[in-house]
């Protein structure tokens, strides 16, 4: 069994409702849940400032909605709302809640299309002393969504590789600087982690 499901957003749609593939992530993570795989699910995902222009919903929130909507009792949920991005998921995360709880084996949901990204981060940001495992949602996407998504992921892999290739695996420190660096609206939040 896994301390916890952590299920990582999937951008919003304009009017702050989850897309396709967003829901197609809750409801992977709720089958596990109810399979027994862990006690407690995790969504992930905060205001994306680029993304999210209008609203103040958080992509967390919005995946909890979605799940209340489909039965799921709110006391097996707990939402990190800080993140904007995959490496942002994983390390609010984890300095927010496993770490606090000492979790160390969980299982992340995402889509099929993000895992190769999605598991190079979560080994960079977590680091050998957790045992993390995933579980891939159906896409939801047609095939030229899907091969833009390709695209857009292959790019983003060789973005983070680059810059992250030699930090030593879990370094927080490190991991911390690069996201205050690439990613300055999370200093705030990484600051207030540090008190």
């Amino acid at each position: 069994m896994y301390d916890s499901i952590i299920v990582l957003a999937r951008y919003l749609e304009p009017d702050g409702s989850l897309n396709r593939a967003g829901e197609s992530r809750v409801e992977k993570g709720i089958r596990l849940l109810e399979e027994g795989v862990a006690s407690v699910l995790i969504f992930s995902g905060g205001v994306n400032p680029q993304l999210h222009k209008g609203h103040k919903r958080t992509q967390a929130r919005a995946m909890l909605e979605y799940a209340l909507n489909l039965g799921l009792d709110k006391q097996r949920v707990l939402l990190e709302e800080n993140s904007h991005h995959t490496i942002g998921n994983i390390y609010f995360t984890k300095r927010e809640i496993l770490e606090p709880r000492n979790w160390k084996r969980n299982i992340v949901v995402t889509s099929e299309f993000h895992l190769e990204r999605a598991d190079y981060l979560a080994r960079k940001v977590l680091g050998d002393g957790y045992l993390t495992e995933f579980s891939a949602a159906q896409n939801g996407l047609s095939e030229r969504e899907l091969d833009a998504e390709a695209g857009s992921e292959r790019e983003g892999l060789i973005f983070y590789k680059g810059r992250l290739g030699p930090i030593c695996d879990g370094t927080d420190l490190e991991i911390e600087k690069f996201l205050c660096e690439y990613y300055p609206e999370y200093r705030n939040s990484i600051r207030s982690l540090s008190v």
